[in-house]
C-alpha cells in the first residue's frame, strides 16, 4: 500500500490524452510547462491577482467622495438632487463595461488574450487619471465611461487563471481571482477616502494654493494609476495565450472555442445590474431627502424598507439556482463522465434478466 500511494502521490488527479507540441509556439511551450508542473503555478497566480486587484481599485476607490465630487461641480441647485447625478455617475463605469463585454470576449478568443489585458491596464493608467483631473460633470461621467468601455480585464484575467494551470487547479486559480477582487473592493473604498481632499485632511503637506486644492480628487485617482504600471509591464512578459477557458460552470456549458465571448456576455449581465443599482439607489435617496416630513415612514425609513424588500425577494430566488445541465453530467461506475445514451445501456445491461 506504501509503494502504491508513493508512486501516485505526484500524478495529475485529471488525465488528458497525448497532446502535440509544435516548435515555435508560446501556447504549446505553455502547454508543455503544465504538463511538467506538478505545484501550483504561483507566478502567474500572483499575477492574476495583481490584474484583478488593479481592475477593482478604480470601481470602488470614487465611492467615498462621489458626492462631495459631484457636489463641486455646482450641477444642481438642489442639494436634493446631488444624489441623483452621484448615482449616474457611479453606474456609468458599469454601463461602458456592460456594452463592450462580449466584444472584448471574442476579442481575446480571436487575437489572444494578452493584447486585451494591455489595452485594459492601459486604459486604467489613463483614464482614470483623467476622472481625477475632471473640471466639470460632463468630463467625469465621459472619462468613467470610458475606463468601462475598454475594461475588458476581469473577464479575460479569469480565462487566462485556468489556462496557465492543470486543471486540478482551476478551481484554486479562480479562487485568486475572487479573493484578490474582495480585497480590491475593501483597499479601494480606503484610498478614495484618505487621500481624496489632501488640502482639508492634510494641510501641512498639501498647501491650499497650490495644484491639489483645485483638483481634491486626483490624489487617489493617479496612486491607483500608478499602481497599474508595473502590471501593464509585466502584461508585456506574458506568452501570446489563444487557448480558451474561463469558470467552471461555463468550461462546461460553453464549447471551448466560445468560452470567452459567454464569459464576456456573463460579465455583461453582471455590469448590467451593477449599473442600474447606483442610479436607482442615487434616485431613491434624493426621494427620500424630499420626503422627510412624511406620516408614513418619513425620510431614510423608507428607503431601508424598501432595500429590505428587495434583499428578501433576492433571499427567497436562492432557494432555486440555475446552473447549467452539463454540470449535472451522469457518472459511471469508475467516476468518468458519460453520455445520457450511454450511461442508459450500462443501467440496462445491470437490469438482472427476468
Amino acid at each position: 500500500m506504501a509503494n502504491t500511494s508513493n508512486n501516485t502521490e505526484h500524478e495529475p488527479l485529471l488525465k488528458r490524452a497525448n497532446a502535440v507540441y509544435f516548435e515555435g509556439c508560446e501556447a504549446c511551450q505553455l502547454e508543455r510547462r503544465k504538463e511538467q508542473q506538478r505545484s501550483y503555478p504561483l507566478r502567474e497566480f500572483f499575477f492574476v491577482g495583481m490584474v484583478v486587484l488593479v481592475n477593482a481599485l478604480p470601481i470602488s476607490s470614487l465611492f467615498p467622495f462621489l458626492y462631495f465630487m459631484v457636489r463641486d461641480f455646482h450641477v444642481t441647485n438642489r442639494s436634493e438632487d446631488i444624489a441623483t447625478y452621484a448615482g449616474i455617475l457611479g453606474s456609468s463605469f458599469m454601463v461602458g463595461r456592460f456594452l463592450f463585454s462580449v466584444i472584448w470576449g471574442v476579442a481575446a478568443d480571436r487575437y489572444g488574450r494578452k493584447p486585451v489585458i494591455i489595452i485594459g491596464a492601459i486604459s486604467i493608467i489613463v483614464l482614470n487619471t483623467l476622472f481625477g483631473l475632471s473640471v466639470n460633470y460632463w468630463m467625469a461621467i465621459s472619462t468613467r465611461f470610458l475606463l468601462g468601455t475598454f475594461n475588458g480585464l476581469i473577464g479575460t484575467i479569469k480565462a487566462y487563471a485556468t489556462e496557465v494551470s492543470r486543471e486540478e487547479h482551476h478551481a484554486a486559480g479562480l479562487s485568486i481571482v475572487t479573493t484578490t477582487w474582495g480585497i480590491g473592493l475593501i483597499i479601494g473604498p480606503a484610498i478614495g477616502g484618505f487621500l481624496a481632499q489632501p488640502t482639508q485632511k492634510y494641510p501641512y503637506i498639501f498647501s491650499t494654493d497650490s495644484f491639489w486644492e483645485r483638483f481634491p480628487y486626483f490624489l487617489p485617482c493617479v496612486v491607483i494609476s500608478t499602481f497599474a504600471i508595473p502590471v501593464l509591464v509585466l502584461s508585456f512578459l506574458l506568452p501570446v495565450m489563444t487557448i480558451t477557458g474561463t469558470f467552471l460552470l461555463l468550461n462546461n456549458a460553453a464549447p471551448q472555442d466560445q468560452r470567452a465571448a459567454a464569459n464576456g456576455l456573463q460579465m455583461s449581465g453582471m455590469s448590467f445590474f451593477k449599473a442600474i443599482g447606483p442610479a436607482a439607489a442615487g434616485v431613491l435617496f434624493s426621494w427620500g431627502q424630499k420626503r422627510q416630513n412624511s406620516d408614513f415612514l418619513p425620510g431614510f425609513h423608507m428607503v431601508c424598507f424598501i432595500l429590505n424588500i428587495i434583499v428578501i425577494i433576492f433571499t427567497i430566488m436562492t432557494f432555486d439556482p440555475i446552473l447549467p445541465r452539463s454540470t449535472n453530467k451522469p457518472l459511471a461506475k469508475d467516476g468518468n463522465d458519460l453520455g445520457s445514451e450511454k450511461q442508459r445501456q450500462i443501467e440496462q445491461e445491470d437490469v438482472p434478466a427476468s
